[in-house]
């Protein structure tokens, strides 16, 4: 349970952090090219994150470990609940 919901933090961080900041990037490119502003030009480079990035990251990771452990939680109660009234027939 807690292993499945470690992953769904660093899904939810790649998401959150990597991915869709790029999407972003890439739809305010194309906005700025197709009103004829300018050249566009980026360059990719990495930085030691600042105390703000690293509390951004760790809600992101956060956010997604409760999420899956409610769920999963929610879940196994609802089948231990189920087996009982199966168990009851």
């Amino acid at each position: 349970m807690y292993a499945k919901s470690a992953l769904a933090g660093l899904a939810s961080v790649l998401l959150f952090c990597g991915l869709l900041p790029v999407l972003i990037m890439i739809v305010v490119m194309f906005l700025v090219r197709a009103r004829g502003e300018g050249g566009i030009a980026f360059a990719l480079h990495w930085h030691a994150p600042t105390p703000a990035e690293w509390l951004y990251i760790i809600a992101a990771f956060a956010i997604g470990f409760f999420w899956q452990l409610r769920r999963s939680k929610r879940l196994a109660t609802y089948k231990r609940e189920r087996d009982k009234m199966l168990a009851r027939e």
